[in-house]
Parts: C-alpha cells; sequence; structure tokens
C-alpha cells in the first residue's frame, strides 16, 4: 500500500525535478507566505560591490548556465573574486553598446553602464535581451541599489 505524500515530501520532489534559483525559492517562500498570513523574507540591497556580488549576482547572475562557470556568457564572469574586475571599465562584448561608447559599469554614469540597460531598458535591437533570462526580472530596488553604487563611483 501506498503512503500518501506529504506536503513536504511533494515540495522536495518538486524542487529536484525542477530547475530553480535561490531567488526564484525568495519569491516562492513570499508567495507561501502571503497565503499563510505571515511576513515575507525581507532583502535589503545596499549600494555597495559586496552587497550587490552576494544578494544580486550569487544568486540570480553567476550560475553555471548564464556568467558562473563553465558557461561564462558573453565572455563575463560574475563569480565572486572575478566580477568587478569583468565589470568596471570593460567595454561590452555587444557592438551596438561598443559604438556607442558604453562601459559594462562606468563609474560615476549609469546612464553609459551597459549592465544597467541590460537589467532595466530600454534596449536597442542590437543589445540582446534583458538580464536575467532565465530568472523573473531583478526586483526595482535591486537594480536601483547597482545604478546608486555605479553614481558613487563603482568602489569596490
Amino acid at each position: 500500500m501506498m503512503r500518501p505524500q506529504t506536503p513536504l515530501a511533494s515540495l522536495t520532489a518538486w524542487a529536484s525535478s525542477t530547475a530553480w534559483s535561490p531567488l526564484a525559492a525568495v519569491a516562492s517562500l513570499a508567495a507561501l507566505a502571503s497565503l499563510t498570513g505571515c511576513p515575507a523574507p525581507a532583502v535589503t540591497y545596499a549600494p555597495s560591490f559586496g552587497s550587490i556580488q552576494t544578494a544580486i549576482f550569487n544568486v540570480s547572475c553567476s550560475t553555471r548556465s548564464c556568467h558562473g562557470s563553465p558557461s561564462f556568457k558573453a565572455g563575463l564572469n560574475l563569480e565572486e573574486g572575478s566580477a568587478y574586475d569583468d565589470l568596471v571599465g570593460v567595454v561590452p562584448e555587444t557592438v551596438s553598446a561598443r559604438n556607442r561608447g558604453m562601459k559594462l559599469v562606468d563609474p560615476g554614469n549609469p546612464d553609459n553602464s551597459f549592465l544597467v540597460l541590460k537589467l532595466a531598458g530600454p534596449l536597442q535591437p542590437d543589445d540582446g535581451g534583458l538580464m536575467p533570462q532565465r530568472n523573473a526580472a531583478l526586483p526595482a530596488q535591486a537594480v536601483a541599489a547597482i545604478r546608486e553604487w555605479i553614481k558613487q563611483g563603482a568602489l569596490k
């Protein structure tokens, strides 16, 4: 006789059979919290490189299929220890952005930083798609923290 599956067992089976990210897990917890009346987990985004690396790049960008090992899409490594040097002052591989004189991160100038455009738009037709591609769009607070970090000079 087969025992009925508990909710936790069902969730565990789903998680192990589904490609999902930590950001999706937080979103799932937030949705679950709204159903149960519990407060959703708070995520704070500070405009510092360390906070951005931990709360954004590590969670949403430096995955195996994107800007982490072994893929490094567009030649961009957003893993800890490499992300800063791969972003700040670097000319993008995307020809349309390069032709406009953009940098991936242009210290002091978020409007000339291709990273901001890739996260929030508006993109030109040859700029590729918005990021992240495999996960939900970053929360507005996350993009605002990145913009502010760049505006403050993109310090390490």
